[in-house]
């Protein structure tokens, strides 16, 4: 365990390398490909059946106990948040940062099929307990007719932690909802995947574009929600949109440390620093008055190195985001990424597993295909995608067909991986029309009344 350090201590010099060298020594070190690890957080968008209308926090824990009450296996843990075993990991349903928001977390699994068979077993009781309670568990990146405030928003210490740093821009992430695939990696594999997959966002995000409706509003764009993330204050903004080039472990610790650092954690207690600062001034001040807790002046003692370095993993909002984390004594890495509208089925959820799993097991094919393009290029194309989806460009090319030269790199490391085929039907759908969930909810939003609308949106999670 790391030391604490006191303010009358003498801080301990942590630098980049020490850190890198510390991870190094009990980090896994190769992965087989065929025994590579994948997991899936998925937010689903609950509204009222009668009119879309977000849900409420009273509404939100009879969805909680009705599940609870519908499957034994989950157990209610604190507030609003179910918990069950699946081989010794555990599972949960619990709240996200807006009320009407509800996310699943999944266990890590070798294969996509025991995955998929998690999602069916569990998903299904979600949205067949909303329906018996009035409410629709919408397929959609987006609330269609919710107006994001201060009301949506869930209470809690983590989430008044980051409001005085993004302002009202918070309450955009309250009615939105997205899936993230989470593979396992080495060490050694981080930069050159980071690398990889980010050059693939954009035509990931094309793919899955799943919220078109904002407000009521046709706005006009494949993915709204994703088009939040650019509204982010400059203080947050190197933390969310495209990474930075990174070619080694060093270079991703160097990212981590020097990126703005506005909240941490000490156990159950999510800490905000007094004023912006970063992961490398904390550790290497070792000073105590670095934290307030909430927004209160008591002070804590800092622990530097990993803790914080963890914390400060999970605040990147990136569309790729490195995950480092310790379990049974070994320091275990995965890449998540973070860009998919949530789509309405199973088989929509698992495409997206799917694209990530075939790209890494085919990585080096994959990579040598977008291999000319920079951030700037990159960042570009996310923002074509964003706004006009599969109809965008990819630096002058159609973004069509990269997103096609995508699914068919993922096939051939679905092959490679000893995966099925099947798992990319959905967005090999997608890609051989040449329309995406966007375009099919903004044509039924222009020709249906709305409880028609939503129910044409509601998740049907069985294929």
């Amino acid at each position: 365990m790391p030391t604490k350090i006191h303010p009358d201590e003498t801080p301990r010099p942590y630098t980049v390398r020490m850190m890198g060298d510390a991870l190094r020594s009990s980090f896994r070190t190769s992965i087989s490909e065929r025994r590579r690890r994948m997991g899936l957080e998925v937010e689903r968008v609950i509204v009222e059946a009668k009119d879309g209308s977000p849900m409420t926090a009273a509404r939100r824990k009879e969805l909680i106990e009705g599940v609870a009450a519908a499957d034994p296996a989950w157990v209610l843990n604190g507030e609003q948040t179910l918990w069950k075993q699946n081989n010794g990991y555990p599972l949960s349903i619990q709240r996200e940062l807006g009320i009407s928001i509800v996310e699943f977390a999944g266990a890590p699994h070798t294969s996509l099929e025991a995955l998929e068979l998690e999602l069916r077993e569990n998903l299904p009781t979600i949205t067949r307990t909303a329906r018996e309670l009035g409410l629709l568990d919408l397929g959609s990146g987006i609330s269609p007719y919710a107006v994001p405030d201060e009301r949506q928003m869930t209470p809690g210490r983590r989430y008044r932690a980051f409001r005085p740093f993004l302002g009202d821009l918070i309450y955009l992430h309250t009615i939105s909802a997205v899936v993230h695939p989470n593979i396992e990696v080495s060490l050694e594999e981080v930069p050159r995947l980071m690398e990889m997959l980010k050059r693939y966002i954009p035509p990931i995000s094309a793919v899955f574009g799943n919220s078109p409706i904002y407000m009521g509003r046709d706005s006009g764009r494949s993915s709204v929600r994703e088009g939040f993330w650019d509204q982010m204050t400059w203080k947050y903004l190197q933390l969310v949109g495209i990474p930075p080039k990174v070619e080694s472990m060093h270079d991703v610790l160097d990212m981590v440390l020097d990126m703005p650092a506005f909240v941490t954690s000490k156990g159950k207690d999510y800490l905000a620093y007094r004023e912006p600062t970063t992961l490398r001034s904390v550790i290497g001040n070792g000073s105590a008055d670095a934290y307030s807790v909430e927004h209160h002046e008591r002070a804590v003692t800092v622990i530097p190195g990993r803790e914080e370095l963890y914390t400060q993993l999970g605040a990147l909002r990136h569309c790729v985001r490195p995950r480092i984390g310790e379990s049974d004594g070994e320091v275990k890495g995965r890449l998540e990424v973070r860009i998919a509208d949530t789509p309405r089925s199973i088989s929509g959820i698992m495409s997206i597993a799917a694209i990530v799993r075939g790209l890494v097991a085919n990585a080096d094919a994959a990579m040598e295909r977008l291999a000319m393009h920079g951030d700037d290029t990159i960042g570009a194309a996310r923002v074509s995608a964003i706004d006009s989806g599969l109809k965008g460009a990819y630096d002058g090319e159609p973004m069509l067909e990269v997103a096609r030269d995508m699914v068919r790199l993922a096939l051939e490391g679905l092959r490679l991986a000893g995966e099925n085929e099947r798992y990319l039907a959905y967005a090999q759908e997608i890609v051989d029309s040449g329309t995406n969930m966007a375009d099919m909810q903004r044509r039924n939003f222009h020709e249906m009344p709305r409880s028609r609308y939503l129910r044409s949106i509601e998740a049907v999670l069985r294929d």
